[in-house]
């Protein structure tokens, strides 16, 4: 007997259906976990944070003239609590990219992700009016795609697939992507070709060799 996997039903990984002629896969990728729990949750700023309340803490406990016994168990119930909450949110990191693939085609970018429930997120190219790579020193980053006037999302259901603090109008974000500037590339160039086929305007792309991207569909 076979189990069934949560995104078995899918007839591609990561797309809710085939896709239709002359349409291809150009890319696909999920976060990598150890970087958005990191730099998206910022794990890495809640240590040093932790460590200092526990410093203060001791303190505190040695300046009220407190037992080493008690001032032990306190901190001990301290660090136990922190230890908790990171690897709580390091857990939520992994259970995150686990879920997530992102896609990128020659005609849109689809975002498929959601813990208890999936959702998949359709962004034809149509409504994308720029997107901005922002680069980390391990080779990943953040892609983020604005969305053009005519077309709202919310940014609960994105979540944490956003632009931190972009509420007013939601940008989905490729978050913490392995590779992110091939990942940019290949983005702006479909991007590039997508205006051109339709027979507007040339879109345009600029992407420095700094590994920083924007493109304009």
């Amino acid at each position: 007997m076979t189990s069934m996997r949560e995104h078995d039903f899918e007839p591609l990984p990561g797309l809710p259906e085939e896709l239709p002629d002359g349409e291809v896969v150009l890319w696909q990728g999920a976060p990598d976990w150890r970087t958005y729990a990191y730099r998206g949750l910022h794990i890495r700023a809640l240590t040093p944070y932790f460590l200092m309340l526990l410093i203060w803490n001791g303190a505190v406990l040695v300046g009220d003239g407190l037992g080493i016994g008690d001032i032990a168990l306190s901190l001990a119930s301290l660090a136990g609590a922190a230890i908790f909450a990171i690897g709580l949110m390091s857990l939520f990191a992994w259970i995150t990219a686990r879920t997530t693939v992102y896609t990128i085609t020659n005609r849109r970018v689809v975002l498929r992700f959601g813990i208890a429930l999936p959702i998949i997120i359709n962004l034809p190219f149509r409504m994308i009016d720029s997107v901005d790579l922002k680069p980390l020193s391990d080779g990943t980053g953040d892609i983020a795609m604005k969305i053009n006037a005519r077309e709202r999302l919310a940014y609960l259901v994105l979540w944490p697939h956003a632009k931190p603090f972009a509420l007013n109008r939601a940008e989905p974000m490729l978050r913490a992507v392995p590779d992110a500037f091939n990942a940019a590339q290949i983005l702006a160039q479909a991007l590039v070709a997508s205006g051109a086929m339709a027979g507007s305007a040339p879109a345009r792309a600029a992407i420095p060799q700094t590994n920083t991207a924007t493109a304009a569909a």
